[in-house]
């Protein structure tokens, strides 16, 4: 997991850099209010990407990075969401109505990988 998310970090620096942060914006679908992905469209990749805008906006001008940053509470609070409710999650919901004798497993692995990255993005 930890290779796919350092790839997909550096290819979506790549990305970002030659496409805007408009498009990244758009594509993860971040609300204004509180600049957050609303946690019924979070999934691991939107996750991922997320981070890399915001690793990516750490190089930028102070002004685009005030644009998108969540306010420390704000985020705290969706991360306490999350952990309390993650069936709020598309996939996560999916699993967990899954039949099949490997859906704890997955379902443990997925949530961990997904929470470890919302607490790097802090």
């Amino acid at each position: 997991m930890e290779r796919f998310a350092k790839t997909a970090k550096l290819a979506l620096g790549e990305i970002f850099t030659k496409y805007g942060l408009n498009d990244a914006t758009t594509m993860l679908g971040l609300r204004e209010e509180d600049k957050t992905i609303p946690l019924k469209n979070l999934t691991i990749e939107t996750a991922i990407c997320w981070q890399a805008l915001l690793k990516i906006l750490q190089h930028t001008e102070s002004y685009e990075l005030d644009a998108y940053m969540v306010d420390l509470t704000a985020f705290g609070n969706y991360i306490k969401t999350f952990a309390d409710t993650p069936t709020l999650c598309k996939y996560i919901r999916q699993l967990a109505y899954d039949p099949s004798m490997t859906r704890d497993m997955l379902l443990k692995m997925y949530f961990q990988s997904m929470m470890q990255v919302l607490l790097e993005i802090v």
